[in-house]
């Protein structure tokens, strides 16, 4: 129910939504992305930083049309 309420506001208010595995973006943040963020952050950073980044760039890269055709 709450998916397909998501999915209409979005569509009316011409946004995307992607859904992603929560535990899979949160390795992949935690060993591609952590320790760069850290290197440029003052407080302590963890995987779910990360895996904001990945998240937001594969957002970003669904929405530039890279890969398609």
């Amino acid at each position: 129910m709450f998916r397909e309420r998501l999915r209409g506001m979005a569509c009316h208010a011409g946004l995307v939504v992607i859904a992603v595995d929560p535990a899979y973006t949160s390795i992949w943040g935690g060993r591609y992305w952590q320790r760069p963020l850290q290197q440029q952050a003052k407080t302590t950073v963890t995987r779910h930083h990360g895996a904001a980044v990945a998240i937001g760039r594969r957002g970003r890269a669904i929405g530039s049309g890279v890969g398609q055709v």
